[in-house]
């Protein structure tokens, strides 16, 4: 036996030598490869980005050459997926587009719209200085986003004769902000003497209770609906930024996309089959005029 395993040893050998394997050679995976081709004109950032980052994300690089987090919804400084890898991402600088006497050897780092900064694999912020010139491509990895390290939340329980609606919102709502729900379970979020919108005053039954900036939360009371069953029928969710100004203009409803200017009558939700003691959970992607938004 000990004969044939040398026999078998010393074949393998043979075979590594004949095909040229050396433990010099680097491994280069597919996603590891690059997707973009440079530009003569522009420095070239490829991102390895985390498996969680969706590719409808926002990713942005953010530093001492752009303003840093100032830059946030600036198309310049926005990555753009690679169209046959999940992983990787692109993004091309040029020279206008760095601040007087600044360059990526000043630090760098990146922000995920739906997952936060930037984080290392021991929950650190990072700091890039690769140096670069024009016509040069720039390899980076992300570690994780902030959110990988954010422990769960924490719902309350249900009261029996509540229904809870639990919602999940951009990581970009204030602090603090507001969140009604409209629809026919408050006769479209209108006072019930004048008829017109008052979501500040006469409404209390309809605003969210607030865990953190993401998480917030409904008790939905069956006897105030406006009528029997509303949750069935139709109800949007609405943010109102500030608080001081609380009229239609100054609301932002929901919307699955992360666009300005969008129809304001927001995307449309329903639970026909909605129970008290139980709880619903609803993500709420973006909110309309959200360059608005992130200014508070």
């Amino acid at each position: 036996m000990k004969y044939i395993s040398k026999i078998l040893f010393g074949a393998l050998i043979s075979t590594l030598a004949l095909t040229g394997c050396s433990d010099k050679e680097e491994i280069v995976f597919e996603h590891e490869k690059p997707q973009f081709e440079t530009k003569s004109n522009a420095i070239l950032i490829e991102v390895i980005v985390p498996q969680t980052t969706q590719y409808d994300d926002e990713v942005y690089i953010l530093g001492a050459f752009n303003g840093e987090k100032n830059a946030i919804g600036d198309l310049k400084y926005r990555f753009t997926p690679s169209e046959t890898s999940g992983y990787k991402w692109g993004i091309y600088l040029y020279e206008e587009d760095f601040a007087a006497g600044k360059t990526i050897a000043d630090g760098y780092y990146f922000y995920s719209e739906n997952e936060g900064y930037e984080r290392t694999a021991q929950n650190e912020e990072p700091k890039h200085t690769e140096t670069a010139r024009y016509g040069e491509r720039v390899d980076v990895r992300v570690a994780q986003w902030e959110t990988y390290f954010e422990k769960p939340v924490v719902w309350p329980p249900v009261p029996s004769n509540r229904i809870m609606l639990r919602l999940t919102l951009p990581k970009y709502t204030p602090a603090g902000a507001t969140v009604v729900i409209t629809g026919i379970i408050n006769n479209q979020g209108c006072d019930y003497e004048t008829g017109k919108p008052n979501l500040n005053e006469k409404l209390s039954d309809w605003r969210s209770i607030e865990i953190d900036n993401k998480h917030h939360y409904f008790l939905i009371d069956p006897d105030k609906m406006w009528e029997k069953n509303a949750l069935g029928r139709s109800f949007r969710f609405c943010l109102i930024p500030d608080t001081n100004k609380p009229d239609w203009q100054n609301t932002m409803y929901d919307h699955e996309e992360n666009k300005d200017g969008l129809d304001d009558s927001g995307d449309v939700h329903k639970l026909p089959d909605a129970e008290t003691g139980m709880a619903y959970d609803f993500v709420i992607k973006n909110w309309r005029m959200k360059s608005i938004v992130q200014t508070y």
